[in-house]
């Protein structure tokens, strides 16, 4: 009698074991093979070809795989003077290295030293695109710095393991204005190119010959706001830029509509 009951408690341990099988079976089979998750997102999505490879390697280098891509938190610009941050952005799956703020204008009898600060996973190289000077290579989470002790204008490179970028320093002092007007002309492209973005009537900024200087294109919608416009955003950056550059204000038609 005791043989038949442990025969049947051996019988009913196996059924739940076999049923439980099949229930795995029926669930795992619904699911595709290319179904991922990232637990810091909680995006579940189905991959597509080497999609999983992709979030292998954005994860190991400190990413957050959000939809179909690898994306990096954004990084807030410090509130130190004359400091440029690197890291890494992704835009439409494309990793490439960039720099907050792109340009910076700095004042020889002032604080005349920049600092760079890899936020990046990977080390950066900084040098002038010139050849008179460079930062050297600098380790993830390291930062380095350059003094500056000669009035100009600097354009500068970013290289890294992502696609690298550029930058511009504006170095000002009292001898601004006695350098040549293509140097002057650079370095106000520079200042206004900060504003770029922030002001919706500025649709761009460029260098004309020596005579037309600093191009600024103005939406010609402030035609209509504006008694004289072209006077009105001639002065208006006349007084920003603080040396003597010449001018050119331009109206056209923004590419990308502004609100």
């Amino acid at each position: 009698m005791a043989r038949k009951k442990m025969k049947k408690t051996t019988y009913y341990y196996i059924g739940i074991i076999v049923a439980g099988v099949i229930g795995a079976v029926i669930i795992f089979s619904s699911m595709s093979s290319d179904t991922w998750k990232d637990w810091r997102t909680n995006n579940v999505g189905v991959a597509r070809p080497e999609e999983l490879d992709e979030q292998i390697d954005c994860l190991s280098n400190g990413g957050v795989w959000k939809n179909t891509s690898c994306n990096f938190e954004p990084i807030q610009h410090t509130t130190e003077p004359n400091t440029v941050l690197i890291y890494p952005m992704t835009d439409s799956g494309h990793t490439f290295t960039t720099i907050l703020p792109h340009n910076i204008v700095i004042y020889l009898d002032k604080d005349s030293k920049v600092t760079w600060i890899n936020k990046s996973f990977f080390t950066a190289t900084i040098y002038d695109r010139a050849g008179t000077w460079s930062a050297g290579e600098i380790s993830p989470s390291m930062q380095k710095s350059i003094q500056f002790n000669k009035t100009g204008f600097y354009d500068y490179q970013v290289d890294s393991t992502y696609e690298g970028n550029s930058g511009n320093i504006v170095v000002i002092s009292n001898e601004t204005n006695s350098l040549p007007v293509e140097i002057r002309a650079k370095m106000g492209m520079s200042i206004v190119s900060n504003y770029l973005g922030n002001n919706s009537e500025l649709i761009g900024v460029g260098i004309g010959d020596l005579e037309k200087g600093v191009m600024i294109t103005i939406n010609q919608e402030e035609l209509k706001k504006q008694k004289d416009a072209e006077s009105f955003y001639y002065n208006m950056y006349k007084n920003l830029i603080p040396f003597e550059v010449p001018i050119t204000i331009e109206f056209s038609t923004p590419t990308v509509p502004t609100e």
